[in-house]
């Protein structure tokens, strides 16, 4: 072969690796960016309080990055976002998968205190849905994960919320359920309505987002507390509050038909 035509064949068989080179790595960024403006627009949804489409844009975004942190978080807290705006048996598909997301995030990322909160929020969701032993079963999760979510983040807001729905969930157990957790778990966790209010209150200082939802919840707590009073002026605060949060105009709706019965 002449010394012209290798010469030709090897600049070819050059310029066309660098030019796969060139789209191979360019390409890269354009995946990233599409990702990324999945992300973006599911945070628009989320914004707007429309879970259902935030979900299938984080799911889209994830099935590209399915590492990432902030983007599988965000499919937890879809899937259990569209249960709690469901509020029916139709909720429990949609927690059951947030439990699978959670767990998933939770093993992927066992060092961020996020991951075990959204893992007790999820069984949390569940557990309610579920019938009495289950769900004392289920709590057992929910406080395990969100006491190493505060141990790891001591501030962490909502956090101390969910702590304080446990304690009142613990207080409010009759004798047979109580009877059923010693005997399955060898011990029943502490839990008072006092250590609730301490929880909520706690909550409402570090500037939780959901500030309605705490009120009201520090409302039911003095209502079974028996101190009605306490309980109005719970529910007043959290009516006053602009909405935030996806669920705040129908706990703003709850918290004034118990205004309107106290």
């Amino acid at each position: 072969m002449p010394a012209f035509e290798r010469i030709m064949r090897i600049s070819t068989q050059y310029l066309l690796g660098c030019l796969f080179l060139l789209i191979t790595f360019s390409a890269l960024p354009v995946f990233a960016q599409t990702a990324d403006t999945h992300i973006k627009q599911g945070d628009i949804f989320y914004r707007q309080f429309d879970n259902v489409s935030a979900l299938a844009s984080y799911k889209r975004a994830l099935e590209m990055q399915p590492g990432d942190f902030e983007c599988l978080s965000k499919v937890v807290r879809a899937y259990n976002d569209i249960g709690e705006d469901l509020s029916s048996e139709e909720s429990e598909q949609y927690y059951e998968q947030a439990v699978q997301y959670a767990e998933r995030l939770q093993q992927m990322f066992p060092d961020r205190a996020k991951s075990y909160y959204q893992l007790a929020v999820s069984y949390g969701n569940l557990a309610l849905l579920r019938g009495s032993k289950e769900k004392v079963k289920l709590s057992s999760s929910v406080e395990k994960n969100i006491r190493r979510a505060l141990a790891m983040n001591p501030d962490y807001a909502d956090a101390y919320a969910v702590l304080g729905i446990y304690y009142k969930e613990v207080a409010s157990l009759n004798g047979f359920l109580k009877t059923f957790a010693r005997l399955f778990f060898g011990d029943l966790p502490e839990g008072t309505y006092d250590d609730a209010l301490k929880a909520f209150r706690k909550a409402i200082k570090l500037k939780t987002t959901r500030p309605v939802y705490t009120y009201f919840l520090i409302g039911r707590t003095y209502e079974e507390m028996d101190e009605p009073e306490k309980a109005k002026q719970a529910y007043l605060k959290a009516v006053g509050f602009p909405n935030t949060d996806h669920r705040d105009h129908a706990v703003k709706e709850r918290a004034r038909n118990r205004l309107r019965s106290l």
